[in-house]
C-alpha cells in the first residue's frame, strides 16, 4: 500500500473518530437539557459514520475508484458547507462542539485531497500490482 493511501486511511479514520467524539459531546450536552433533537442527529451521524467506514474499506482494501470519487465529492461538499455554516453561525456557547466540528471538516478535507495526488491515482490502476 502506498504511503499516500496509508495517510488517507489514518486521516479518514481520525475524521470518523472525531464525528463519534462529537456525538458523545452532544449526548452529554443533551443529557443536561441543552438540545432537544439529539435522537435524530445521532441516527444521522451513526449512519454517516457507517457509510464512511464502508467507503474507507472499499478505497483502501478493494481499490475501488468509484468509492474514491464519492469520498472526494462527499468530503469536499460536506466540508465546504460545514465550514461555511460554522463561519456564518458561530456558536460561542458550544465552543467545544464548534472546535470538534471544525477539526472534523478540516481533517475530512485533508483526507479527500490525499486521494487527488498522483501516488493515490496509481493505486487505483489495474496494472499497479502487475509490475
Amino acid at each position: 500500500m502506498p504511503k499516500v493511501i496509508a495517510l488517507f486511511e489514518r486521516l479518514a479514520y481520525f475524521a470518523v473518530g472525531l464525528q463519534i467524539l462529537s456525538l458523545g459531546v452532544r449526548w452529554f450536552i443533551n443529557f443536561h437539557g441543552f438540545q432537544s433533537r439529539f435522537g435524530f442527529d445521532a441516527e444521522i451521524k451513526v449512519i454517516e459514520a457507517a457509510l464512511e467506514l464502508f467507503l474507507i474499506w472499499k478505497i483502501t482494501q478493494k481499490r475501488k475508484n468509484w468509492a474514491r470519487l464519492i469520498w472526494i465529492a462527499a468530503m469536499c461538499g460536506e466540508s465546504a458547507l460545514g465550514i461555511y455554516g460554522l463561519m456564518l453561525f458561530p456558536n460561542v456557547s458550544m465552543s467545544v462542539l464548534w472546535a470538534i466540528a471544525a477539526a472534523t471538516y478540516l481533517v475530512s478535507l485533508a483526507s479527500a485531497f490525499t486521494l487527488l495526488t498522483s501516488g493515490a491515482k496509481d493505486w487505483f490502476r489495474p496494472e499497479y500490482f502487475s509490475k
